[in-house]
């Protein structure tokens, strides 16, 4: 449980875990890791597209790259979080 605050909280923004998954919205660690797992990848294809294309004017097959590059950085970091439940 204590790991679970390390990646929740970023490790010293958060003491303990108890209070951050208490009451009634709790949700479990594994679903929390899932979340976080799907949230990286979606946002990390997602921002590597837009950034890109919208604030450096990149063209649309650059964008794209940038995309597919980031997003797949990312799915090791996705691998990471799902071994860790």
């Amino acid at each position: 449980a204590n790991n679970a605050g390390m990646f929740l909280g970023g490790g010293g923004a958060m003491a303990s875990t108890s209070g951050f998954l208490s009451g009634a919205m709790a949700m479990s660690v594994p679903k929390l890791i899932l979340l976080s797992v799907l949230l990286t990848h979606t946002l990390g294809f997602a921002f590597g597209y837009l950034v890109p294309k919208k604030f450096f004017g990149f063209t649309e097959r650059t964008a794209r790259t940038i995309s597919i590059e980031t997003g797949m950085q990312n799915s090791a970091l996705a691998v990471v979080l799902a071994k860790s439940i």
